[in-house]
């Protein structure tokens, strides 16, 4: 590897058996949310604990109300941060706001109400970008009978966690060729150690004796198989846990005919079954409104509502609360406030078994909440809850949400058609596409990867890269002399100890831009961003015209954008990566095949470093090992398999000539074998006469 490699052995993870002397009330408190020791967020100058609050889309806002009427009520020591995560157009990419992730990061935990991703319009989710981002790895659901709440079931009480951040929901997928499109799944030992390491650990802190991994390796034993393998790996680690392996269709069939044989183990399995299986669970005790989920992470743990946003029902003081106070009560236990957790669930559970005051989903009002908040009486005598009043919604805002979100649907549209055209042609399709939606020019820009272009710097006569991360206006600014071309003395250039950086951070990459690319381009680009760390973007190019003994021409633009921070003498850094290509082969024996695209990739990882100039050896390893996964994929898995769909799609037309080939085999092979018999048949009778001939004589 041209850039040096840091090997560091992981610390083992601690085998917590804090929970394990459980208090008799272990029945009642059946939203644990394990390992706590996550959790070590200071108290604030008031003696209270800063929670990060998201309220959310539709019915959320009403919701989260709900949750912060009854805590104070209950005098939880929390002061919440609420902030909204409406998306925002970052260097082309919708994003979340910083000050949605900064509140996350600062806080290390969050309560999340619904939120809304249209589906089928190229819309990332934002629930998706929330647990990439702060690396949620485990979902944690559990699914209880409630008294009071009558369904066909009254005793289930599972608990199942899902790997959260790969599997089929990676989000690998493309169109080959018109009808037909491939998507990947993902699965990494890593992921999948991590995931299991806290199923275990999470099965000691509830009390639970037994482990079981859901999975279908019977079929993709590749896949499943390294999930499955991990898993009984780590079960080797905690002797005390039994475990134990189910098929998914097998488990569905169980626990829907006796939820009771799974109320002894935490379920353990890959992200598209959890979140299948979790469903099904969840409708055998009434539904997603009554059930909490927890997204946990090492460096900052989300709590959520997993039911819809009911844009419907919102501002009719219908909406049910239960799912998110549950979740908050997954929370609690979570930070250790678990007296609080106790008093406030077993407010709800008695609102729910008086079976008074429900909301509509489980009865007719929306009452439930206020009576829950009298319920909490009954646990904490000396609170005197105030009436609560609901906020009136203002339609006004509705109706500029609405506005927004029409735009937003051209946009989609928008984006979602360059996706599907060549960039090849990206600079023509946008003029079109421009001319026909002028008002929305700024956000397609802003949103459209558009191939690099390749400029010579003036003064040095060296050639770099333009993106939009170093130009201003129709200028742009040149990595090897920082003067920008035409002259813009109003640009923003490097200075100081991060120009020098920069400098060093294009020879290197220049250098392994020779020693990879065999040619090409190469550009890096560097900026301050925040008072402990900085920002930047690295780019490549490499063009194949072919020629004329070559059928194979093709493009390679890379777009790594990273950031870092220091803490310490450790540096946590993050990089989103972005490929175009395009490959086009005209070979006899292939036809005409043109393949093109995007995709991109994240990833966060965290280092050491003994002085700034360490940062761009780690940048570089960084950036060199997502370099190398994207081309295995795009080699392996993408253009292999494509060409492989494709010819044998090509093959359709001589069917027939095929059938007619192999009917011959198969009548040429008969006749050998009869001819082979019929001598057998001769070569006895001929044995059979020498014999009759002997006994003659």
């Amino acid at each position: 590897m041209f850039f040096p490699r840091i090997i560091s052995k992981a610390k083992p993870f601690s085998r917590s058996k804090r929970f394990l002397n459980l208090r008799q009330s272990l029945g009642l408190r059946s939203y644990a949310s394990a390992v706590a020791d996550s959790f070590n967020a200071p108290k604030n100058a008031n003696g209270r604990y800063t929670v990060t609050l998201i309220p959310g889309d539709g019915i959320g806002p009403e919701i989260s109300e709900s949750v912060k009427r009854i805590y104070e009520a209950a005098k939880v020591p929390i002061e919440w941060e609420t902030v909204s995560v409406t998306p925002v157009m970052r260097k082309g990419r919708i994003s979340i706001p910083d000050e949605a992730l900064n509140s996350v990061k600062k806080n290390t935990i969050a309560l999340k109400g619904p939120l809304a991703t249209p589906i089928g319009k190229g819309h990332v989710s934002l629930n998706l970008t929330l647990r990439r981002i702060f690396h949620l790895f485990a979902n944690v659901r559990p699914c209880k009978s409630i008294v009071g709440f009558k369904t066909p079931y009254d005793d289930v009480n599972t608990v199942l966690i899902r790997e959260n951040t790969e599997g089929e929901y990676s989000g690998i997928e493309h169109t080959v060729v018109d009808g037909v499109v491939q998507s990947i799944k993902l699965i990494t030992r890593d992921a999948s150690e991590q995931c299991a390491r806290y199923a275990f650990r999470y099965a000691q802190d509830i009390g639970r004796n037994r482990v079981t991994a859901i999975h279908k390796a019977n079929i993709m034993k590749l896949s499943d198989g390294l999930f499955l393998e991990v898993a009984h790996e780590v079960s080797k680690d905690y002797p005390d846990i039994k475990f134990d392996d189910v098929l998914l269709d097998r488990a569905c069939l169980h626990i829907v005919q006796d939820p009771a044989l799974y109320s002894d183990t935490v379920m353990v399995m890959p992200n598209l079954y959890g979140d299948i299986l979790s469903d099904m669970c969840a409708g055998l005790i009434g539904g997603l409104g009554l059930t909490p989920s927890a997204n946990i992470g090492k460096d900052a743990s989300i709590f959520e509502a997993v039911h819809g946003t009911a844009p419907d029902i919102a501002g009719k003081d219908l909406a049910n609360p239960t799912a998110l106070l549950l979740s908050s009560i997954m929370m609690l236990r979570h930070m250790r406030l678990n007296t609080y957790a106790d008093d406030i669930e077993a407010a709800v559970l008695k609102t729910i078994a008086d079976g008074k005051h429900l909301t509509r989903d489980l009865a007719n009002t929306i009452a439930s909440y206020n009576q829950s908040i009298a319920n909490i009486q009954d646990f904490t005598p000396e609170i005197e809850p105030d009436s609560p009043q609901n906020s009136p919604i203002s339609y006004q805002a509705f109706f500029r949400k609405l506005l927004a979100l029409k735009m937003g649907d051209q946009l989609d549209c928008a984006l979602d058609l360059m996706r599907r055209l060549s960039p090849q042609n990206m600079e023509e399709n946008l003029t079109k596409l421009i001319d026909i939606v002028p008002d929305l020019q700024e956000d397609i820009l802003n949103a459209v990867d558009q191939p690099l272009k390749v400029k010579q710097c003036k003064k040095t006569g060296r050639d770099y890269l333009v993106a939009e991360y170093n130009r201003d206006g129709d200028s742009t600014r040149s990595p090897w002399s920082n003067e920008y071309d035409p002259p813009y003395p109003e640009g923003f250039v490097t200075t100081g100890k991060l120009r020098k950086l920069e400098i060093t951070a294009n020879e290197a990459f220049n250098i392994y831009r020779e020693m990879y690319y065999d040619g090409g381009y190469s550009s890096a680009y560097l900026w301050e961003e925040g008072n402990d760390g900085f920002a930047g973007v690295v780019l490549f190019k490499k063009v194949d015209e072919g020629g004329d003994k070559r059928k194979t021409k093709g493009a390679w633009d890379s777009i790594h954008v990273f950031s870092l921070e220091e803490k310490g003498r450790k540096a946590h850094y993050k990089l989103t990566s972005t490929v175009m290509l395009y490959t086009i082969t005209t070979k006899p024996e292939l036809g005409d095949l043109n393949l093109s695209g995007n995709m991109t990739r994240q990833v966060a990882v965290e280092y050491t470093f003994e002085d700034p100039q360490a940062h761009i050896a780690n940048i570089g390893r960084i950036i060199e090992d997502m370099e190398l996964k994207m081309r295995n994929l795009l080699q392996e898995v993408y253009f292999n398999k494509t060409k492989d769909i494709v010819n044998d799609l090509r093959s359709v037309d001589s069917l027939i000539e095929a059938n007619k080939q192999a009917e011959t085999r198969r009548e040429l092979v008969e006749k050998i074998l009869e001819a082979n018999r019929q001598a057998a048949k001769d070569e006895n009778r001929k044995g059979l006469a020498e014999k009759i001939l002997n006994i003659s004589s």
